[in-house]
Parts: structure tokens; C-alpha cells; sequence
């Protein structure tokens, strides 16, 4: 989650109408995983770089000194003399730098105006604006500010900026947005106060009310987190080893609070894998795993011997201390059936053995479902 409070602390002279556009579209950015405090701050010291901390989306290519062009575009003038002609002489000068080249027409061609930087990344030349669907329609990703953030959301996860981010690559992000290291000072400068908006996560608290809580413990069990427990609302150590699972999954910063990164991340999420492996489990293998599977494996096998025709008082009384969920509908029964004619009581056995076996072979069908599945780890 992104707000207008942040952009404005992070950016305070940025234009109204750019910082709606970042807000109203975040929820794209979070769909491209820009969701912890790394990534954040990289792609808007970045963005903030590109379109002179929010306030334009078209590269303007008015410079008031040739000594300025020279600095920008050492390959292109080899003397101030060369580019003089070109001082306050925007669509000239962008002829003259990107004719040519980014799949752009030479001179006469006005290919290097047209498809000049635009949008929030400044997406550039021809052919970096058909990759982005806008050759036919430049001017939609220099004016539309929407148009030009979803844009910089697509250029930063095309270019892999996420795990460049991640490592603390700022040259490495910088690079692979600009094509060099042009404007890393100014990235730099940004970084500085990107890191004040957006802090990598303290040992802090978090949200704690009950009804965020209960959201994330649903959202959490919904995706594969089965540890999650209860949703109660009570962040306990069930809820905090999920929450450390997931974060760990998803490329947050370990912690075991609820925040707004994690908030984020839990609406795109997708739901956890499950290892092959469990899917295809054999009963035997994931009793072993599961004791509730195999305590109803053994009351199973154990009934259905009895009530197959053994049916005796030692059987009854000799096992039923090994019988596991079996044991509790053996007990309230023993004392009754010694007052009871044998037939009858045979008949009693075999009914509650019948009973049990189907209770027990219900709930180890359950257990190896939910072991299956990934809902019982």
C-alpha cells in the first residue's frame, strides 16, 4: 500500500494529478510484488529521477547551455561548439541525440521528437514505446498520467528491477532503467528520503486490531497456510509462524508482524505450493507423518478384526488399551456387556466394532485428504 501522505512527505512538490495516478494504480505495483521497503524506495527514487520528482511525463530536451547538452550526451559533441546550435532548441536537439537509433528513423525523419522519453520511467525511441503499446499514440504515454505509471510498473518488472532492488543493487536498478548511469546522483539523492518514508521493518508491534488480524489469519489459511490456527484474532505463535512463512515465501523482510507491506502482498498472493511429494502420499507414509491418521488406521484395523467373529471379553479388555480413538467407544460399554448373554453381547461388539470402524476409516480418509492437500503439515 502506497498513500498520498507518503508520496507528499517523500515528494512535496509533486503535482496532485500524478500523485492521485501512482495511488489510484498501486494496486498493478503490488501485482509486480513493488510490495517491501527496498523496492519501494528504488522505484520512485528511480521514478522521481525520470519525471523531476512527479511533476512532468515527457522529456522536455530544453537545455539553456551547451556545456550542460555535452554532459548529457558525451558521445554526441565533442566541443561546445558542436552543441551550441542545439541550446533551447528542444526538437532539434532530440532529432539530433535519438534519430537513428532505439528503432527511430534518421534525420529528417522526427522519429527522436515524437518517441522522446515519456511516462513515469521515460520509456524511449520507437521501439521501447511499441514494446509498451503506444507507437501508434505517443502522446497518450507523455500526457495520460494513469497510462504513464502503468507503464513504469511494466518497464520495471521487464527489466528484473525487483531483485536488483533486493540485493541493494542501485547502479544495477539505475542501469537497467536508463541504459547507463545517467541521473544516479539524483537516485541517490532520492533514496535518502525515500528511506524515511518507507523504512525497512522494525520490531515493532504492527496492526494488532482483531478484525485486521482475523483477515490476514483467513487470508493466510486460504492460501496454504494451514499453521495459521484459529482465526481469533490473537496474533499468537501459530499466527506469527504463518505470518513468518508467508513473508519468507514472498520476499518481505522477516518478521512476524502484520503490516502494510504484508497486507499488500497477501492480495496478490498466490496460494502456497505443495510438494509434489505429499500430493501422491501413500496412507502408510503419511501415517507416519500424521498421528491422528494413525490412531484411526489402527482403531480401523483393529475393529474390523473384531467384527469379523473374534468377539471375545479378552479381546475387548486386552486391546482396548492399545486401540487408540478406538479406546474411548470400547470403555462405557465393558461393564455392560459382562452382564449380557454372550450371543447378545457378540452381536453388541460387532455393531460398535462396525461403527468404529467406519468412524475410524472417515477420519483417516480426512487426514490423508488434508495431508494431500497441504492443509495438515
Amino acid at each position: 500500500m502506497v498513500t498520498k501522505s507518503e508520496l507528499r512527505k517523500f515528494l512535496p512538490n509533486a503535482k496532485s494529478a500524478l500523485v492521485d495516478a501512482v495511488v489510484r494504480n498501486w494496486h498493478a505495483a503490488e501485482r509486480a510484488r513493488i510490495v517491501t521497503p527496498a523496492r519501494k524506495r528504488q522505484f520512485f527514487a528511480n521514478i522521481a529521477t525520470e519525471t523531476g520528482g512527479l511533476t512532468k511525463l515527457v522529456e522536455s530536451m530544453t537545455y539553456s547551455s551547451a556545456s550542460r547538452i555535452r554532459q548529457t550526451w558525451p558521445s554526441r559533441f565533442a566541443s561546445d561548439a558542436e552543441a551550441r546550435p542545439y541550446v533551447r532548441q528542444a526538437k532539434k536537439l532530440a532529432i539530433k541525440v535519438y534519430g537513428g537509433r532505439m528503432g527511430n528513423a534518421a534525420y529528417p525523419s522526427d522519429d527522436g521528437w515524437r518517441f522522446r522519453g515519456g511516462g513515469m520511467m521515460m520509456t524511449s525511441g520507437r521501439a521501447g514505446y511499441r514494446s509498451m503499446g503506444f507507437e501508434d499514440n505517443p502522446s497518450v504515454l507523455q500526457r495520460d498520467a494513469d497510462r504513464a505509471f502503468l507503464a513504469a510498473v511494466r518497464e520495471w518488472q521487464n527489466r528484473g528491477c525487483n531483485g536488483l532492488a533486493d540485493r541493494g543493487d542501485t547502479k544495477g536498478v539505475r542501469r537497467a532503467i536508463n541504459g547507463g548511469l545517467i541521473g544516479l546522483n539524483h537516485v541517490e539523492h532520492y533514496l535518502v528520503q525515500a528511506l524515511a518514508v518507507w523504512p525497512d521493518v522494525a520490531a515493532t508491534h504492527g496492526i494488532t486490531d482483531k478484525g485486521t488480524v482475523q483477515h490476514v489469519q483467513r487470508k493466510l489459511k486460504a492460501l496454504g497456510y494451514t499453521e495459521v490456527g484459529a482465526d481469533d484474532g490473537i496474533i499468537g505463535r501459530f499466527t506469527r509462524t504463518a505470518i513468518l512463512a508467508f513473508r519468507s515465501d514472498n520476499g518481505l523482510p522477516l518478521a512476524t508482524i502484520i503490516d502494510h507491506d504484508l497486507l499488500g502482498a497477501l492480495r496478490v498472493a498466490r496460494p502456497r505450493a505443495v510438494d509434489p511429494g505429499r500430493s501422491k502420499a501413500p496412507v502408510s507414509d503419511v501415517a507416519k507423518r500424521v498421528p491422528e491418521v494413525k490412531a484411526n488406521w489402527w482403531s480401523k484395523v483393529l475393529s474390523a478384526f473384531t467384527a469379523l467373529g473374534s468377539g471375545t471379553a479378552a479381546l475387548v479388555t486386552g486391546t482396548a488399551d492399545h486401540l487408540g480413538a478406538a479406546k474411548a467407544y470400547v470403555e462405557p460399554v465393558k461393564e455392560y456387556a459382562s452382564s449380557i448373554p454372550t450371543p447378545l453381547w457378540l452381536v453388541v461388539i460387532a455393531g460398535i466394532a462396525l461403527a468404529i470402524f467406519i468412524i475410524s476409516r472417515n477420519g483417516e480418509r480426512k487426514g490423508v485428504e488434508a495431508f494431500h492437500t497441504g492443509e495438515r503439515r
